[in-house]
């Protein structure tokens, strides 16, 4: 008898899926392809930990990523003949404080408003929702239904990449007093200057400076070293050469030293320092030099300016 009641309802139902076309879960006359009165549960994963690119399966739903580094995320390659791809749908949400990177598989894109990308990148905080449009490999095959804030409309930046630099300060120097030297790496007085960077930031710093220089000496060559943390910053450090062959002295020889380079500094998870300072250059020269500000506040080549430099910060 149980057996026959069984045949009887699944007949009803068979029958009710095949007359209408709906399917109610907790309604009895659905309206729609599918009717659901209740909740809805669908696959969720929480990512906390990165160390190489994760490719969405199709167990994936909702993906949260929390981990404590850049992230980057593939979606599932949309082959021919993987038709059933079409209309897959996956939700990700950066949770994390790093930023998150989406990328199509090989050859393939994701379908922007005004221009198809390679991939996007989620900062903290942000939402996506992806769907596949079911296009074969190597064109959009994913669109970008949903972001919780403005979209790029160009492609986006790599997963090393953290976005725009913002400007976080500024510092500057200039000299009081000219500074007599008779060698090389000889702290110039008044630039040094320690940079703090906060954890979890990358910064870019952009140092420029120009130091008027004199000597008596007819030939040899002075110059500024640049220091980043006791070492050589070779981009930095400049030199000049004094009188060239000649034998006869001259009074003396006078210049600028100048120079702007940019350091990029890597995100670390916890608050680093970095010190930069300027040193004299000399070689082969038969005197001194006078570096800052030549000569004293007045008199012979007085005018000839004051030693300066800034340290602009930039992070992100």
């Amino acid at each position: 008898m149980r057996k026959y009641v069984l045949s009887f309802i699944f007949c009803s139902i068979a029958f009710l899926v095949t007359a209408q076309n709906k399917v109610g879960i907790g309604s009895k006359m659905p309206t729609s392809t599918l009717s659901v009165e209740g909740s809805i549960a669908a696959g969720y994963r929480e990512i906390t930990s990165f160390n190489d690119s994760i490719k969405l399966q199709d167990t994936d739903y909702y993906v949260t990523y929390n981990a404590n580094t850049q992230g980057h995320i593939i979606l599932p390659e949309v082959y021919q003949e993987s038709a059933s791809l079409k209309g897959r749908i996956y939700k990700i949400k950066n949770l994390s404080n790093y930023s998150l990177t989406i990328s199509a598989s090989s050859k393939e894109k994701l379908r922007n408003y005004t221009k198809d990308v390679l991939d996007i990148e989620l900062k903290p905080g942000q939402y996506i929702e992806l769907i596949c449009n079911g296009q074969n490999k190597g064109t959009s095959t994913w669109d970008i239904s949903s972001v919780n804030s403005a979209l790029p409309s160009e492609s986006s930046t790599s997963p090393n990449d953290q976005g725009t630099w913002q400007f976080s300060d500024i510092y500057d120097y200039t000299a009081t007093d000219p500074q007599q030297v008779t060698r090389s790496a000889v702290d110039l007085e008044g630039f040094s200057k320690t940079i703090v960077i906060p954890a979890n930031k990358q910064a870019k710093i952009v140092l420029s400076y120009s130091i008027p220089v004199g000597s008596e000496a007819q030939y040899g060559y002075y110059g500024i070293t640049l220091i980043k943390d006791a070492q050589e910053f070779q981009a930095g450090s400049r030199k000049t050469t004094i009188g060239g062959n000649r034998t006869t002295k001259v009074t003396s020889d006078l210049t600028t030293i100048s120079a702007t380079i940019a350091d990029n500094i890597a995100a670390s998870s916890i608050e680093q320092q970095v010190t930069y300072s300027l040193q004299s250059y000399l070689q082969d020269t038969n005197k001194g030099a006078t570096y800052l500000m030549l000569f004293g506040a007045d008199g012979y080549n007085y005018n000839w300016g004051k030693g300066y430099w800034s340290i602009m910060v930039y992070l992100r």
